[in-house]
């Protein structure tokens, strides 16, 4: 009997899957299928902006007209693009809302009635731009209406995070004078080029400031989404507590500085927040709480970390290598590794080996991140990062009517799977339908936490970023970022599956298939039965 996947063992956290339409996949990706009134006389305002950590592409980005940070039935929404623009695109001129735009350029479109100053969007979900790697948490922003009924331009970042829940303009002043900041530079996008340029000290330091808040964000996030599971599942509680801790941190910011002090009250008081959630709901038992030395620890070491890497001279061409470094140490930190401390030495060290490997990588187009954070920093030697350049990571460039057999693990004791993506699209296009088959088992026939799947079918869509990453829509909600990571040491395809915010790595033997030569492909199952017949027929050398 098929069984549906329920834990995040390999990145597919603790939601069920469940078969979904194509036609409600895309609704719920879309935006004014997803709007109460839509059909209705009511005006809509148009939301146009961009999401900016380093750019988050395929994000969704909604209205959160009850501020509780999480997108409830009824709150409309639409998918950042492939630059993390919304509704209005990079170019400043094509219109995703426009009465011209294709079903494909209308997923990027946000439009909601009843919208007014002030009100909240989020987003939550996609890949950052600069790091390569799926975005964890959300971010959020309040925006203002524009005398013609417009929001344009809003800039959705850890800096407009920061402000959301702090209703007091002197309390705003004060926020923003401690990171240097006008009011003004909320709307500035510090990851343009020629902006960049034209005010370097300006930009690094708007850079080094949205770093530095969402790193500590994400490292707080990640101890309260350990312990406390409620994240994400249940409808009282946000869909991270992302929202929770920047109030906490800017709300102890007012007047203070960015210390030991006011990290360990922030962190106290989001704690604070999350078991009064808990203690309020009838569904739930309350853990113990979460001891906050360590992430503490660790996030005064990366407020000293960001300060060394990206200061106020830091040039845009060196921008997008610092931020991954600075992320390899946060991964390291999530993660528990034994070697924190060497690596933060190493990414404190501008001109340190770690930079070298990755301009050398983006030079060649793109970063195995997940090699750079399995790197032994405390014995690096002269071949610790020869893994870190992706050889061959593009081929995603045309998927029209083509299939993907991938594998998970080796051995039935370890986490383990098989699956096949069917892309059905027309020549060219840069999105389409989407049929996944997959099967998984954790690899521990004594654990009662995780179900697995003998064989599942999913319907979706699939949306190209570029050549090696896409943002796949499972089951109406769920969203799976696939990235081709080009060729593995033993010659197999390798791409990453990431889902809530845990990346694995699957093999394939022949990578891309085409189904214009029937002799090397297999015919798409139309039920669970037929997919489990599939996988189980298909052992591709696992096992």
């Amino acid at each position: 009997m098929t069984k549906l996947i329920k834990g995040d063992y390999m990145g597919f956290s603790k939601k069920t899957f469940a078969v979904a339409s194509l036609a409600t996949a895309i609704s719920l990706a879309g935006c004014s299928n997803d709007n109460p009134d839509a059909g209705s006389s009511s005006v809509k305002t148009a939301v146009s902006g961009i999401a900016v950590d380093g750019y988050i592409a395929g994000a969704t980005v909604y209205v959160d007209f009850n501020n509780n940070g999480r997108k409830n039935a009824g709150e409309p929404s639409a998918l950042t693009d492939k630059d993390g623009y919304f509704t209005t695109a990079k170019d400043g001129i094509t219109n995703y809302c426009g009465v011209d735009a294709t079903s494909l350029q209308t997923i990027h479109c946000l439009k909601a009635a009843g919208i007014s100053n002030n009100s909240v969007i989020r987003t939550f979900g996609g890949y950052d731009l600069f790091t390569g790697e799926p975005f964890k948490g959300s971010l959020a922003a309040r925006v203002t209406v524009g005398e013609d009924g417009v929001v344009a331009s809003q800039m959705v970042s850890p800096l407009t995070s920061m402000l959301v829940d702090i209703s007091d303009a002197d309390d705003q002043e004060n926020l923003l004078d401690f990171f240097g900041l006008l009011r003004p530079d909320l709307e500035t996008d510090f990851l343009d080029g020629d902006a960049y340029n034209s005010d370097t000290v300006k930009s690094a330091t708007l850079l080094n400031s949205a770093i530095k808040l969402h790193k500590i964000v994400t490292l707080f996030s990640e101890v309260f989404s350990e312990r406390y599971e409620a994240f994400g599942e249940e409808r009282s509680f946000p869909e991270t507590p992302n929202a929770i801790i920047y109030k906490a941190l800017a709300t102890n910011l007012v007047g203070n500085s960015l210390d030991q002090t006011t990290l360990t009250n922030a962190f106290n008081d989001a704690q604070s927040t999350i078991r009064v959630l808990y203690e309020g709901s009838k569904n739930l038992t309350l853990p113990s709480p979460v001891n906050g030395t360590t992430p503490v620890q660790n996030a005064l070491s990366l407020i000293g970390l960001v300060d060394s890497a990206i200061p106020s001279s830091t040039a845009f061409s060196t921008a997008a290598s610092r931020v991954i470094g600075v992320e390899t140490v946060v991964q390291k930190m999530v993660k528990k590794t034994g070697d924190i401390s060497d690596v933060v030495i190493e990414a404190s060290d501008i001109g340190s080996g770690l930079y070298a490997a990755i301009d050398s990588a983006l030079v060649d187009g793109d970063v195995d991140f997940i090699a750079l954070t399995e790197v032994d920093y405390s014995a690096l030697t002269s071949s610790s990062y020869d893994g870190v350049t992706v050889e061959g990571g593009n081929s995603f460039a045309d998927l029209a009517n083509k299939q993907l057999y991938v594998s998970l693990g080796e051995s039935q004791n370890e986490p383990n799977g098989r699956g096949y993506f069917f892309f059905n699209s027309e020549d060219g296009a840069t999105g389409g339908e989407l049929k996944v088959c997959l099967k998984y088992s954790d690899g521990n026939s004594n654990t009662a936490k995780f179900e697995e799947s003998d064989g599942v079918l999913l319907s979706g869509t699939w949306l190209s970023l570029d050549s090696s990453k896409l943002i796949l829509k499972l089951s109406g909600a769920l969203s799976v970022s696939l990235t081709d990571k080009g060729t593995s040491s033993n010659d197999k395809q390798r791409y990453t599956l990431s889902y809530g915010g845990e990346t694995r790595s699957w093999l394939s033997d022949d990578g891309l298939l085409d189904d214009a030569e029937p002799q090397s492909v297999t015919d798409q199952p139309t039920n669970d039965a037929e997919c489990a017949s599939l996988l189980n027929t298909n052992n591709s050398n696992l096992f």
